[in-house]
C-alpha cells in the first residue's frame, strides 16, 4: 500500500456541518467541515491539509461502508 501523506481523500457528499473522509491510499479517516473556509485557496491543492488531494465519491463511500472496511 502506498505511504501517506499525501492522503488522497474521498469525502462523502455534504450532509450537515461535516462530512466523513477516508484516504483511499491508507484508510485513515477524518471529518471535513462543509462550510467554506475563506482562508483556503479557491483552486489547487488544499494547503491547510498538507497538500492532500480531496475528492467526493459518494458511490465509493457507500461501497466501503457496506464492506465494513477500507479500500
Amino acid at each position: 500500500m502506498p505511504s501517506c501523506p499525501p492522503h488522497h481523500w474521498i469525502i462523502a457528499t455534504p450532509n450537515g456541518v461535516t462530512s466523513c473522509g477516508v484516504c483511499k491510499r491508507c484508510g485513515t479517516e477524518r471529518e471535513f467541515a462543509n462550510a467554506p473556509d475563506r482562508s483556503a485557496p479557491a483552486v489547487g491543492l488544499d494547503r491547510k491539509h498538507g497538500g492532500d488531494m480531496m475528492l467526493v465519491d459518494v458511490d465509493w463511500m457507500k461501497r466501503r461502508s457496506k464492506r465494513g472496511g477500507t479500500g
